[in-house]
């Protein structure tokens, strides 16, 4: 009897152990997942816990993640993003059981925001660990961030943590239209002891593709007449779709003291070679506000 009980014990220990541990089966895989014939390595797939696999109809990916935290072990690596070319869709295996995975597709060669448009792709749980991703967005090159985590719900012998990869491939039809391209500027507001100005920060949103060159001229004209003109220089940097080009407050201040609202905002703006004319006014309230092109921005 004792000897029975201490087989038992010993049967229950190993299935719990093997609860915490990853999953390392990744076969087989549920349909409509692909067994292509030819297997890649991307990244040192050793030096962390777990990697991911990524598959499309020609090629298996074992793919080492560039960040992880499974646990007590953490890391990251400098991973080459490999091109997967132009699937219609890949399939992921997270090789962590009740782990999820999340996506979000980036626009240009790497994962960069300033480089395009971010969009939600397609996902689809497939079960097993497989997810099927479909890209989404306009034509063009994508990176695609997947990111895998513990998340809600994880069960009780589930490692915690969070594990993360990047995959390149290009999307041939358009599968999403982006919103119109338009331009903001704020400048002045008004305060309890009248007008007060601020940096004259512009804003260009839904640009896509992200400009290589971008500048302006703004011409601020009070309804006395009086004018100031200014050259904004672009930040260096962006969020998202929005392009950001900026006079700082230090240099703006003496706006305030133009006289009477409405204000006239007139803009020349050049992006890449071609210039654009605008209008817009500010009369109180929000000091953000929309100009009016003579064409549509690209």
């Amino acid at each position: 009897m004792h000897r029975r009980i201490r087989i038992a014990v010993v049967v229950a220990m190993i299935g719990m152990l093997s609860a915490c541990s990853p999953a390392p089966r990744f076969d087989p895989a549920p349909a409509p997942v692909p067994t292509p014939a030819a297997t890649e390595i991307s990244g040192d797939v050793s030096s962390a816990p777990e990697s991911f696999v990524v598959r499309t109809a020609d090629t298996e990916v074992r793919l080492a993640p560039s960040e992880w935290s499974v646990d007590d072990d953490s890391g990251t690596d400098e991973v080459e993003p490999p091109g997967l070319g132009s699937p219609d869709e890949i399939f992921v295996f997270v090789p962590i059981a009740g782990w999820y995975l999340s996506a979000t597709q980036y626009g240009g060669e790497v994962a960069h925001d300033c480089l395009g448009p971010t969009v939600e792709p397609e996902i689809e749980d497939l079960g097993s660990g497989w997810t099927a991703i479909r890209p989404t967005g306009p034509a063009g090159d994508y990176a695609i961030e997947l990111s895998a985590s513990s998340g809600p719900g994880t069960g009780p012998f589930s490692p915690l943590g969070t594990m993360t990869a990047t995959v390149q491939l290009t999307t041939t039809e358009d599968a999403e239209q982006l919103p119109e391209a338009t331009a903001w500027m704020s400048l002045v507001s008004e305060t309890d002891t009248g007008l007060e100005a601020g940096d004259l920060s512009i804003e260009l949103r839904s640009l896509y593709p992200m400009p290589a060159e971008v500048s302006a001229a703004v011409t601020i004209t009070a309804a006395g007449g009086a004018v100031a003109t200014f050259e904004p220089e672009p930040t260096g940097g962006c969020l998202d779709l929005s392009f950001f080009l900026v006079v700082p407050f230090t240099e703006t201040a003496a706006v305030a003291e133009l006289g009477d609202l409405p204000y006239a905002y007139d803009v020349e703006l050049v992006i890449d070679g071609e210039t654009y004319t605008g209008t817009a006014q500010y009369s109180g309230g929000d000091p953000l506000v929309q100009f009016e092109f003579d064409r549509p921005l690209p």
